[in-house]
């Protein structure tokens, strides 16, 4: 079961997670798989910040829309193999920096993978680890957590429903 965070941006600002959780973010895909292979994308672009820096999931995100699958296809991406609705993998989040600030400091694959325009963010990963098998996950927009309670025997979820909780301060 997914618990929602909030999407007020102090709630995204100061939000921590204990240890039965799992912070987790959503990607539309290819950008969230893009993660994953080395020396295409470290940096994930948003128009908001958070001050917390540590371990973060990626979710790949259900829907998969055109120009999504457009941008894949130019990429070579292999559309079939591309997981949707699950948890793939963690990375560390450990700096955010203005988007102003990293254009020209990084190299054209990373620039094509985000949106730096003006008044955004570039929130710097390391450590990319995909996980041995996906687990199916219903996702939200913002920082989300996910309950490793919920996590089977097999290690996969049991429940994909996500409900309010209060996570933050």
């Amino acid at each position: 079961m997914s618990a929602l965070i909030g999407t007020f941006k102090h709630e995204q600002m100061n939000i921590r997670a204990t240890t039965d959780q799992w912070l987790c973010l959503s990607l539309t895909q290819p950008w969230a798989s893009a993660l994953f292979v080395d020396g295409l994308k470290r940096i994930e672009t948003r128009g908001w910040r958070t001050n917390y820096r540590g371990r973060i999931y990626i979710h790949a995100a259900k829907n998969f829309p055109r120009y999504a699958k457009d941008f894949a296809s130019s990429e070579r991406f292999e559309l079939p193999e591309l997981p949707l609705g699950h948890i793939i993998g963690h990375v560390e989040l450990v700096d955010i920096r203005r988007t102003e600030d990293l254009v020209g400091k990084i190299g054209s694959a990373e620039e094509r993978y985000g949106d730096y325009g003006p008044r955004r963010y570039g929130w710097i990963t390391t450590t990319p680890v995909l996980l041995p098998a996906a687990i199916p996950a219903k996702g939200s927009l913002g920082l989300w957590v996910f309950l490793r309670r919920d996590l089977g025997a097999n290690g996969q979820s049991e429940k994909l429903e996500s409900e309010k909780t209060d996570a933050t301060d």
